[in-house]
């Protein structure tokens, strides 16, 4: 009896502080970044970062490829005690300088990683 090779899909794994992240990210064959943006009913304006999603694909650990997540949202940035338009321009900067400090390292490209399971059944081979 052969023992056939099924690919397995395995969840990114979240974390939740950024030099944490920085340091498993160094590791990573590839990063990718997508920024959400807050709805804005006036098409004058121009659109806010809201959060900044990162995921570092490829770690290599324990010799499995890992994928790590981590996000970071505007209310964690802001400073609850001013009014959000004083600092909105700020609060903007800081998560891009996220963004700027993590391609310094590490290959990265703008875009979403679909975290649905992808359906390999097509490609399984039957006795």
């Amino acid at each position: 009896m052969t023992m056939i090779e099924c690919p397995i899909m395995i969840p990114p794994i979240m974390v939740d502080d950024y030099e944490e992240f920085k340091k498993l990210a160094r590791n990573a064959s590839l990063i990718t970044y997508d920024l959400d943006y807050l709805q804005n009913p006036f098409l004058d304006e121009t659109p806010r970062a809201r959060r900044v999603t990162f995921w570092a694909l490829g770690i290599p650990i324990n010799g499995l490829p890992i994928t790590v997540k981590f996000s970071m949202d505007y209310t964690e940035v802001m400073d609850k005690s001013r009014n959000w338009l004083d600092q909105a321009d700020e609060i903007e900067k800081a998560l891009l300088k996220l963004v700027n400090e993590i391609e310094d390292n590490v290959p990265m490209i703008k875009g979403r990683i679909e975290l649905d399971a992808p359906d390999f059944s097509s490609l399984v081979i039957r006795p």
